[in-house]
């Protein structure tokens, strides 16, 4: 059963997520921010919506679905934070101060 295969989850987040940072450090950096929001913008709706056809289906195809739409998701968490930081730079740092310290306290 699918039951014993619900680490793969948290395994397709975590491994997407690194590949993602990878790619995008060594491949995508070059592109411009609007064409990787873009990008950004499909891999989650992507996910989103094969997470939601995973559900029409029977279990056994749905589980490996919506496993597929995880490492979408995934990607898109990872991709959507590094270009957030990326995007930092440009604001005045006055502005960004409040924000830097947040994540520091937060837990």
């Amino acid at each position: 059963g699918q039951e014993n295969l619900t680490g793969l989850f948290t395994f397709i987040l975590i491994f997407a997520g690194c590949l993602m940072k990878f790619v995008n450090s060594k491949y995508l950096i070059t592109l411009p921010y609007r064409r990787r929001i873009i990008m950004n913008i499909i891999f989650i709706n992507l996910g989103f919506g094969l997470l939601a056809l995973s559900f029409t289906l029977d279990v056994t195809s749905g589980f490996y679905l919506s496993v597929v739409a995880t490492m979408f998701t995934g990607i898109s968490q990872t991709f959507g934070e590094a270009l957030s930081l990326g995007m930092i730079r440009m604001f005045n740092p006055e502005l960004v101060t409040g924000w830097g310290s947040g994540t520091g306290t937060s837990g």
